[in-house]
């Protein structure tokens, strides 16, 4: 769970069911309870789309800008397409690394890596908030302050490599608390104390009268 400075809930890191597979999805809520950014692997995958998405909507909780680990689309305030600009051009080599950087206002709000390395982040300036790449066999994970979530595989033991490794199962990173203002409940039903991270990200804000340009 993300918690503003108030101790509010500001989001929270879990899994959505696809398939047999438990995919990592992070939402992050404003002080209204308006969810303004989704962090999500985008299923069912089609040829062609992108695989993940970082989604920023705007205060009425539409969506505005969609930043994919293949293009950027953003959208008015009608859900229509207004621009399109792609990670890596159209026909590059898929060794060939490429970064799409995203600011508003002047200050940098997220960037999607393709080639080498495949990555998505979410960023406030310099200060990275969340971050999902491609790990090994393929896999997906999302980082939060240290805390890593990754596609939960079906009939595998849920132990790190390193014993030492804290981890609530295959949430790397933490343990469950004694005690915590928040719950959740594991795949067998069970309630416990939610780990908590503190969050102090900042929206964009997005003209809710008119399209607005990107360069």
């Amino acid at each position: 769970m993300l918690v503003d400075p108030a101790g509010a809930l500001a989001g929270a890191a879990y899994f959505e069911r696809w398939d047999v597979y438990d995919e990592p999805r992070l939402d992050v809520f404003d002080v209204a309870g308006v969810r303004r950014v989704i962090l999500r692997h985008n299923l069912p995958v089609r040829k062609g789309e992108d695989g993940v998405l970082l989604i920023f909507l705007d205060g009425a909780g539409h969506p505005r800008l969609r930043l994919g680990n293949r293009k950027a689309e953003l959208l008015d305030a009608a859900g229509k397409v207004i621009f399109t600009r792609y990670v890596a051009a159209p026909g590059s080599a898929p060794d060939v690394e490429a970064v799409l950087a995203v600011t508003a206002h002047g200050r940098p709000c997220a960037e999607a890596s393709v080639g080498e390395g495949e990555w998505l982040s979410l960023l406030d300036g310099d200060s990275t908030l969340a971050h999902w790449f491609r790990g090994e066999g393929n896999r997906g994970t999302i980082e939060v302050d240290g805390v890593g979530l990754t596609v939960d595989m079906p009939f595998e033991l849920h132990e790190p490599d390193d014993a030492a490794v804290r981890h609530i199962g295959p949430l790397r990173g933490v343990e469950t608390p004694s005690t915590s203002r928040w719950r959740f409940v594991d795949d067998q039903g069970v309630e416990h104390p939610a780990p908590t991270r503190p969050w102090t990200g900042k929206f964009i804000d997005f003209d809710q009268a008119a399209p607005i340009s990107m360069r």
